[in-house]
């Protein structure tokens, strides 16, 4: 990370690769926040709630994994309500949470597929006010009703070789 921040700040402004290597830096950066994250789910860290526009935060996290969905055949569907107003939360955490989420639906269709994601306000019931609902939602094999209380349990995977049990825990 230290590397990349000194490359880029003597790097000229039209040089093809920055935008590039500014990729290297963010996700540097994120890489970082996801080992902090697991030494934070044995000891929690105070949560860095500031006002977030939940689609723009949705569509960076899109942007980051992109390329792997076009590789794996997957279309990703955005319908996102345009006028949600500004939601505090833990953007880090919350892009951790769509990553995860967005790598799980890769995941369910190996020979490629849709996944719809889409934001929107719905009643909160008995309350009078109102909440945004985000929705995930792919067309692979879902997952079987066992399991389905066990998915954010520390550990638990449906990935025999290949999980860690740890995505949608942390």
């Amino acid at each position: 990370l230290g590397f990349a921040s000194l490359i880029l700040a003597d790097m000229d402004d039209n040089d093809p690769r920055k935008k590039d290597l500014k990729v290297i830096e963010s996700e540097a950066m994120r890489s970082r926040d996801i080992v902090r994250s697991l030494l934070d789910f044995a000891r929690r860290r105070p949560v860095k709630k500031e006002p977030t526009d939940l689609n723009q935060l949705i569509q960076k996290t899109i942007n980051l994994l992109r390329h792997q969905a076009e590789l794996s055949n997957i279309t990703v569907i955005e319908d996102f309500k345009s006028d949600l107003a500004p939601i505090v939360l833990d953007a880090d955490q919350m892009k951790q949470v769509f990553v995860n989420l967005m790598k799980n639906a890769f995941d369910a269709m190996p020979k490629g597929g849709t996944l719809t994601i889409t934001t929107h306000t719905a009643p909160a019931e008995g309350s009078g006010l109102s909440m945004v609902e985000i929705r995930f939602k792919d067309t692979g094999a879902g997952i079987s009703k066992e399991n389905l209380q066990k998915i954010f349990d520390p550990f638990f995977s449906t990935k025999e070789e290949m999980g860690t049990g740890l995505g949608l825990a942390v």
